[in-house]
């Protein structure tokens, strides 16, 4: 995950964003049965697994820390504590 970090702080170069290192990647780190069947139950849960990567790609290192700490997070609807 760290590495998928690194490359997308390259994005501005590479064009591999966070979000399109997850639309690549998230369908091989997250597998799911639907997937595999086809149809528009893959479609919902590549989209699902793309954000989740996403989001591990973006905070990787606060979420694969020793450290534990109190930190609020941008979401969509407004801001996530973490502690």
């Amino acid at each position: 995950m760290r590495h998928l970090s690194r490359v997308a702080e390259r994005g501005a170069e590479t064009g591999m964003t966070p979000r399109n290192v997850a639309i690549v990647w998230a369908p091989n780190l997250l597998r799911c049965r639907e997937f595999e069947v086809g149809g528009v139950a893959a479609l919902q849960c590549v989209g699902v697994q793309a954000v989740v990567t996403e989001f591990l790609v973006r905070y990787v290192d606060l979420i694969f820390t020793d450290k534990f700490a109190c930190i609020s997070v941008p979401t969509s609807t407004g801001w996530f504590l973490l502690t």
